[in-house]
């Protein structure tokens, strides 16, 4: 097959993962119907095929070896000398992710994707078909064209987009960027603006003996997004050819600006659906009866907002122009998007619903991996709050993942390192649903963690 899917996760995403936490709790209480797609089985995606691994981390670097002399053709000597490492090491990065056991194959998801590419690359024969797509375990609604005809697509984007049309569209405006050559623009930018800087984080990326593809990655994101007028005359850029490419496959125009409203929603929604109850539901045990003291919350009149400050800018709001202003771009540009009424409307798609429900599931598996326990527990406890609309079979699941979160986090506080797990109060940033959360789980002892998680993971 031209395209191979897998999860992207690795060191990388526990770095991604940490800039949209506020958006899990939308992400999982946002319904999906599943009663109509109960599985026999919803367990995490397998990642322990290391056969497979091995094949991809050796074929990756043959093929990535052969884009890159041609790409390098794009640029001048001196501008070579400044883009040649970040290609080796974000290369080198993939490749280590890989055999680290970092991506899995799932079929699922290769399938629709290849579905795709394919559609799209057969109406505009002019676009590249040889190219690779990775599934992020990021949780939100996002994309991004990289190096060597590679796309990275969100987890959050598969479960989000409620179609095939939808999950066209953001595929469509990323094979835009990589047409246009914006990834080359940018590096040429950056290495105008950057010279000295640029051999400054080559030297950091090389001396650094672990998560060179988390920081090749950082480098390379930083890249696209250090210039915002010229990122902005870019994404327009995207956007309107990206229509094009996706109107000339024959998907539906109006699902076209539905992607972007919710790429709009997603990247705003905060969390405030967590209801009150549900602590004392979850947590009055046989063994330890809930204590009201739990919710008692630190009184923040005298807090210094500066301590805590965010890890990343959010590359998809802060680098990138409004969407209601790119909405409103492209409805200019092309009349017939202003008088489409959009709608939610689409014909049955079983292959696609199937996707959505896998991707909404692996979500905890991805949190687990990240290890970002805290925020895995407070998904739990936003999907138990609304028992009846789950199944059975999901309240056991969600119930078995209380259980490892817990394990993880009592042996994190008694190793004294919950800080890498458990998120601080922060009340400039965070709803107060979420600062009643986290005030809970600092509240708890160590020795009612250990119960939490022995009644949980029985």
């Amino acid at each position: 097959k031209i395209t191979q899917i897998i999860n992207y996760q690795s060191s990388t995403s526990k770095n991604l993962i940490q800039m949209f936490k506020l958006f899990l709790a939308t992400f999982i209480i946002l319904s999906i119907s599943v009663s109509t797609l109960v599985a026999s089985d919803i367990s995490p995606l397998d990642t322990a095929n290391i056969t497979a691994r091995k094949t991809l981390a050796k074929d990756l670097k043959k093929r990535n070896k052969t884009i890159s002399k041609s790409q390098f053709g794009d640029y001048s000597s001196s501008e070579l000398k400044y883009v040649k490492p970040i290609y080796q090491h974000f290369d080198k990065g993939l490749n280590e992710d890989i055999l680290n056991g970092d991506y899995i194959f799932y079929p699922g998801f290769d399938s629709i994707i290849n579905d795709i590419h394919t559609r799209l690359t057969t109406a505009n024969p002019f676009l590249e078909k040889n190219c690779l797509y990775f599934v992020s375990r990021d949780i939100s609604l996002n994309a991004m064209s990289t190096l060597y005809n590679t796309y990275i697509i969100n987890l959050g984007a598969l479960y989000f987009l409620t179609n095939r049309d939808e999950f066209a569209a953001i595929i469509t405006h990323e094979h835009a960027h990589n047409y246009l050559k914006h990834q080359v623009a940018s590096l040429k930018i950056a290495f105008e603006t950057d010279k000295n800087e640029a051999k400054n984080s080559v030297k950091d990326i090389k001396k650094n003996k672990y998560e060179r593809g988390t920081r090749a990655l950082s480098k390379y994101k930083s890249i696209l997004y250090s210039n915002g007028k010229i990122n902005r005359k870019q994404e327009f850029e995207a956007d309107s050819l990206g229509y094009l490419l996706y109107k000339n496959a024959g998907y539906r125009p109006d699902q076209y600006l539905n992607a972007f409203r919710l790429m709009m929603v997603y990247d705003t929604v905060r969390t405030e659906n967590l209801d009150i109850s549900i602590y004392r539901k979850v947590f009055d045990l046989p063994n330890q009866a809930f204590k009201e003291e739990w919710l008692k919350q630190e009184d923040f009149s005298g807090y210094d907002y500066s301590r805590f400050k965010a890890k990343f800018n959010m590359d998809s709001v802060k680098s990138h122009p409004e969407y209601d202003e790119r909405i409103e771009n492209l409805k200019r540009l092309y009349p017939e998007l202003a008088v489409t009424t959009a709608t939610d409307t689409v014909a049955s798609d079983c292959q696609y619903r199937r996707m959505r429900y896998t991707a909404f599931y692996e979500v905890f598996q991805s949190l687990d991996i990240s290890e970002d326990y805290g925020f895995g527990i407070y998904g739990c406890l936003s999907q138990l709050t609304d028992s009846a609309s789950n199944t059975e079979q999901e309240m056991k699941y969600y119930k078995q993942w209380l259980g490892k979160y817990f394990t993880k986090i009592h042996k994190a506080r008694r190793e004294y390192t919950l800080n890498r797990h458990l998120d601080k109060v922060d009340p400039k940033n965070q709803s107060k649903d979420y600062q009643l959360f986290l005030n809970f789980m600092w509240n708890l002892k160590v020795t009612e963690l250990e119960q939490i998680a022995k009644y949980y993971s029985n």
